[in-house]
């Protein structure tokens, strides 16, 4: 008999313990106060999250900038080394014309002030 009621009272005070638990949870639900303040730590929470995420997207934009100025940096660089490669062949074109004008001008002075054979334009015979 006794077993039996205590196997009664444990029941009993499970089925208390589990009524005031959903009673408790309940009231803890239901309670503005507490409503406003989990509202409010959801918000923050948020907020945290979305901070976060904007300061990985600006890393992120952050980084490919630089790669975006390195990678135009070294356009600009190539682009310089082929401007002056085109320079410097223009100059060296244009002075190959002069050398060769300036010959073709001594060429002319010398058969037009020596006459003689064909080889005058390489050596002039004494007069």
């Amino acid at each position: 008999m006794e077993q039996e009621n205590k196997r009664c009272r444990a029941k009993y005070n499970k089925a208390e313990r589990a009524r005031i638990t959903r009673l408790v949870e309940l009231a803890y639900d239901n309670d503005p106060r507490i409503r406003v303040e989990r509202e409010a730590e959801e918000a923050e929470k948020q907020k945290r999250k979305e901070e976060i995420k904007a300061r990985k997207v600006a890393a992120s934009k952050a980084k490919t900038d630089i790669i975006q100025a390195k990678k135009d940096a070294k356009e600009a660089e190539e682009r310089a080394k082929v401007e002056d490669a085109k320079s410097a062949a223009a100059t060296k074109k244009a002075s190959d014309l002069a050398y060769k004008k300036a010959i073709k001008d001594l060429i002319i002075l010398c058969t037009a002030t020596f006459t003689g054979s064909n080889f005058d334009r390489f050596f002039v015979e004494g007069n």
